[in-house]
């Protein structure tokens, strides 16, 4: 098998690791080689790390890992929340990885990878988490990925004028979503809170449900935009790469404003670890009477360094649960 696998690899004396509020973004002076930690407010706080060149496609992991590929490198790391470590992830020997833009982690914890079309690049391509190669979806400039329930992948990129649905298991293209008025995209990712998939254009971000009906737009002031995530309180937030800005807007879309990045960090991929399907979770635990009694439960590899998130971890969720949500915290 021409891959070589990578774990627990030493870091920079300096690599810091994240807390679950924080936000990791893939950034760079002319190009991406780093992945900074800003804290909820987007305040620089340190770099996960300083050498993986042409870095992208930040997502969690089910372990609450965050999980990130360099084309570039022909690598996929995983790095552990606590203290930055690398603790698994792959180099192959060949181009499979092509350029690549976009990595979205499957329900199986695989990789979904958007790998262009160019340096050994063609559509997407699902990798096993110790870099066997799994499955081709599609071809052409492929730079977006998105992820759904349903076990569906979402596709598309420059100039492609759809996003092309495919069955992750058989690579089966099982649909097509018209665009509607624009015919690039440059990243997508699925948000759980809301059950929608935030799709970037150059001067929009463009909201759609899991029909493929646009929910909102959330319209950039002039500014070329890369990626975005969703943050708390239903905020959505997108980088600009060499405009060295992270916007922002509420969840109904009214622009609020930007943050700038360090001066030699442009900011690209993006992900926020407040809301992620690995992080934590409410869940229904048992039933009383007819209400249903939520919990907030905090993953392992966070009671090391937090607390129990109990009220915050709930607070931050209530709204996605309907109008009652508030009766129902776990004393």
């Amino acid at each position: 098998m021409s891959l070589l696998l990578l774990f627990a690899l030493p870091q920079s004396a300096n690599a810091i690791g994240w807390d679950s509020d924080d936000f990791l973004i893939g950034g760079g002076s002319s190009f991406t080689t780093r992945i900074g930690v800003f804290d909820h407010d987007l305040t620089f706080k340190g770099y996960l790390d300083t050498n993986f060149v042409t870095v992208a496609g930040l997502d969690f992991n089910a372990q609450g890992q965050l999980v990130a590929v360099a084309g570039a490198m022909r690598s996929v790391r995983v790095y552990e929340p606590i203290n930055g470590a690398i603790v698994g992830g792959f180099t192959r020997q060949d181009d499979l990885l092509g350029m690549a833009a976009d990595l979205k982690v499957a329900p199986d914890g695989s990789y979904v990878i958007g790998t262009q079309d160019s340096g050994g690049g063609d559509g997407a391509r699902r990798f096993l988490a110790d870099g066997a190669f799994a499955q081709q979806y599609g071809s052409g400039d492929i730079r977006a990925v998105a992820v759904l329930p349903g076990n569906f992948a979402w596709t598309s990129g420059i100039g492609i004028g759809a996003i092309n649905v495919f069955d992750l298991t058989t690579g089966t293209q099982t649909g097509t979503i018209a665009l509607g008025g624009f015919t690039s995209v440059r990243s997508m990712a699925y948000s759980a809170p809301t059950n929608t998939v935030l799709v970037v254009s150059q001067g929009f971000v463009r909201e759609f449900d899991l029909q493929g009906s646009v929910v909102r737009d959330f319209a950039s002031p002039g500014i070329d935009l890369s990626r975005a995530t969703r943050g708390a309180n239903g905020q959505v937030f997108a980088t600009t790469g060499s405009n060295r800005q992270v916007l922002r807007w509420s969840e109904s879309g009214d622009f609020l404003g930007s943050t700038f990045t360090p001066v030699d960090f442009g900011p690209s991929g993006i992900a926020w670890a407040g809301i992620t399907k690995n992080h934590f979770s409410c869940f229904d635990l048992e039933e009383i009477s007819t209400i249903p009694k939520l919990r907030c439960a905090r993953r392992a590899h966070f009671a090391q360094r937090d607390q129990y998130m109990g009220r915050r971890c709930f607070s931050r969720h209530a709204r996605f649960m309907g109008p009652r949500a508030s009766q129902f915290i776990d004393k």
